[in-house]
């Protein structure tokens, strides 16, 4: 659970784009099997769209996603978002 709160914008992003993939390769003559693709890669990021609502943290600035420095694992070198302190937004 703990990587799905952590990538939560990045699945909100790129599982519709998964799907549209999926959508691609399947034959034209399945069209159930297009249909439920579909719906599956839509309501999938809906349902993690509420849980970010649920996260959502209006006492920071803009009302900004929190996010712990820790969970991006980056080696950013001289970007700023590694600078930014305590919390930080985004993926």
């Amino acid at each position: 659970m703990d990587f799905i709160i952590d990538h939560l914008l990045s699945l909100i992003l790129f599982i519709p784009v998964a799907g549209a993939v999926i959508i691609t390769l399947l034959p034209k003559d399945q069209v159930g099997a297009i249909r439920w693709v579909a719906l599956i890669t839509t309501l999938f990021p809906l349902g993690l769209s509420l849980v970010l609502w649920t996260r959502f943290d209006s006492a920071l600035p803009a009302g900004l996603v929190a996010r712990p420095v820790d969970a991006l694992r980056l080696s950013c070198g001289r970007f700023p978002v590694c600078r930014a302190g305590p919390v930080v937004y985004g993926d």
